[in-house]
């Protein structure tokens, strides 16, 4: 009920939990607000009383750290769970109670043996909504809970071992060399286990190609030197450097680059031809990449396309990607890709000199001049010289290229450049 200026109210959560297997598990409470949680009408947890202390990462950081207890619980014998929580006024509000095995040795020993008695073994590894959510990053690249652990184990029992990897982002695999397959499957939602289920099988393609680049150390990232930042700041200090961008700048191998991905079948890329060996600005570029499937079986292939220019006015990426497309073959079969582009292709922003007025003054009429001369308002632009196209399956495995030239702008007549307005 309202009470002067804060508004107060009471919700109670039930339910049943019907045990699959028997054991101790743990239970833990984590509140905005303050709860209390009864199993069979005992109190088991709480946050009334002994309220845990604030600093948990729920509910956007407003959540009190985990208050936890272990309770032993028989596998089907069914736990009455009632949660009361009660709102005081406090802007966020929420309550989270967790379950979980507390014998995870056990668990593990049970994954080993079943994993030695099988003809393949697939290790689901990853992480979930208390690692991985909106309004906070990540503490660690690791995988959570010893999961490394649990595929060295399961890989030793049986070298016949695939790992299925179900996380949001990029996390360290230091096993990824031995284990004899590993699929990236992100969070799929309610269909992911069917999608998986038909990748593992071979009844579907894994068609997709990667996003990000996985790095061998989160230290080589281009973003670590400035995150997770300092007194509430963070610093986008990689500036164009981001991603594979930023890996190859500092030619830093990753362990898998931007755009990676095998799938059941192999495709050969042929030589780009382009429909013009020039690019005049306002125009659009074709690059016909010829692509074959190789293999025995149907499949698809992404076709990627970077441009590198030779000689940047500014400091630039070595390469960047610019087009893609995929295709789908049946076994033998022959297409053409096409790929467009466009002034935005060739193109970088340049911030200009927003500065350059102050320094002419203090260079002089000479210098002044010159520097006038030269600013450049800020804009897109698009300089000439020689741009390479790179075609492949990731920006690490490039098998065709060509090169085009963007010719310069003509001279004005010495008329015209009287005339010309100065430039601003």
């Amino acid at each position: 009920q309202p009470e002067g200026d804060d508004e107060r109210w009471t919700m109670r959560i039930t339910g049943t939990v019907v045990p699959m297997v028997s054991g101790r598990f743990e239970l833990s409470l984590a509140q905005v607000g303050t709860a209390r949680v009864y199993l069979d009408d005992e109190l088991v947890l709480d946050g009334v009383e002994d309220p845990p202390p604030r600093g948990g990462s729920d509910f956007f950081g407003y959540a009190s750290l985990d208050k936890v207890t272990e309770i032993e619980v028989t596998v089907g014998t069914p736990v009455a769970v009632r949660v009361d929580y009660f709102y005081r006024g406090s802007g966020m509000a929420g309550v989270r109670v967790g379950f979980r095995t507390a014998d995870a040795a056990a668990l593990l020993d049970e994954a080993v043996a079943t994993a030695a008695d099988a003809d393949v073994a697939v290790v689901f590894v990853g992480t979930n909504h208390e690692w991985e959510t909106e309004g906070r990053d990540r503490t660690s690249f690791a995988l959570p809970r010893g999961q490394d652990d649990l595929v060295r184990r399961v890989l030793a029992a049986n070298p016949r071992t695939a790992v299925v990897v179900n996380a949001a982002s990029p996390v360290d695999l230091p096993w990824v060399d031995d284990v004899a397959a590993t699929l990236q499957c992100w969070f799929g939602g309610q269909e992911l286990g069917p999608a998986v289920a038909d990748v593992l099988t071979g009844a579907l393609e894994p068609g997709g190609r990667l996003p990000t680049t996985y790095p061998e150390r989160v230290e080589h990232s281009p973003s670590h030197d400035n995150f997770p930042g300092e007194n509430g700041h963070v610093r986008y200090g990689e500036g164009v450097f981001m991603g594979y961008r930023g890996f190859e700048h500092r030619a830093i191998t990753p362990r898998f680059p931007f755009g990676h991905g095998l799938g059941y079948t192999t495709f050969a890329l042929g030589e780009p031809t382009l429909s013009s060996s020039t690019f005049e600005p306002g125009d659009t570029l074709t690059v016909a990449v010829p692509g074959t499937n190789t293999g025995d079986r149907p499949g698809a292939e992404v076709v990627q396309l970077y441009v590198a220019t030779e000689s940047p006015r500014l400091v630039r990426p070595p390469k960047e990607l610019k087009a893609f497309a995929k295709v789908r073959l049946a076994p033998g079969e022959t297409t053409t890709v096409d790929l467009v582009l466009d002034d935005r292709s060739f193109a970088y922003w340049d911030p200009g000199e927003p500065d350059a007025e102050a320094v002419a003054e203090r260079l002089g009429d000479m210098l002044g001049a010159q520097l006038r001369a030269e600013r450049r308002a800020p804009g897109w632009q698009v300089d000439p010289g020689t741009y390479t196209l790179l075609v492949g399956r990731s920006s690490a495995d490039l098998t065709g290229r060509a090169t085009v030239e963007v010719p310069a702008p003509p001279a004005p007549e010495p008329d015209d450049q009287a005339d010309a307005p100065a430039q601003p």
